[in-house]
């Protein structure tokens, strides 16, 4: 019996000293979860000033890349004032960056390096395509690397737009991408031309799909 109660208490003693061990970190989490719930604008000031950043786990850490993805683009991010949005730029490559050194076949710090750089008028080819590499087929992130690159056209190479036309290829290989490569087409007529040459190498089935998806685009909610 004293046995069973002396375990008990060992095994009490443990947990505690886990729980009070990983409190910080719980702690961390929560903050950097509940901080990506925070509205665009707040998250914007949290993140210029080093106060959001992100925590251990893939959805801390994929919550605030979102949110330099995201911020600096949406019109609540380009209404920031000039200073703020420079320092959410920078704060967002830094991190990036080091998460790079620490993860270095995590793509979602390469594509956020990629989109910060281009958006400062600095090198991104780089880092975009190595976002490219280890992340060939996530089709989001797949779309945000088709939206830069069209956007920073004039400063690929031919292996970039070799790349781009790649990117734009696997986007044809799930209905979600060419719902996605549907608004494109409505949206970009300089592309139309390149995805119909793109939609007329796919199989049928799947150039039937594109261009339901196209008219569904096209006439809006039902």
């Amino acid at each position: 019996m004293a046995t069973r109660k002396g375990t008990a208490v060992l095994l009490m003693i443990v947990s505690a000293g886990l729980l009070i061990a990983t409190t910080p970190q719980l702690v961390g989490e929560a903050d950097a979860l509940l901080g990506a719930l925070r509205p665009t604008s707040l998250r914007s000031a949290a993140i210029a000033e080093r106060e959001l950043v992100p925590a251990t786990s893939y959805v801390s850490k994929d919550e605030y890349f979102r949110s330099c993805l995201d911020i600096p683009s949406s019109l609540d991010g380009l209404l920031r004032p000039p200073a703020e949005r420079s320092r959410l730029l920078q704060a967002c490559r830094e991190t990036a960056r080091a998460k790079q050194f620490e993860m270095p076949t995590y793509a979602l710090p390469y594509l956020v390096d990629a989109d910060v750089s281009a958006a400062l008028g600095e090198p991104f080819t780089t880092a975009l395509a190595q976002a490219r590499t280890l992340a060939p087929h996530v089709h989001w992130q797949t779309d945000r690397r088709v939206i830069l690159a069209r956007e920073q056209m004039e400063k690929l190479d031919d292996l970039g737009r070799a790349a781009f036309d790649s990117d734009l290829a696997e986007l044809f290989g799930s209905a979600e991408g060419r719902r996605v490569l549907a608004m494109h087409f409505l949206r970009w007529p300089d592309l139309r031309d390149r995805l119909t040459s793109l939609a007329e190498a796919t199989p049928v089935d799947i150039q039937r799909d594109f261009l339901v998806k196209v008219r569904q685009q096209a006439e809006g909610p039902s």
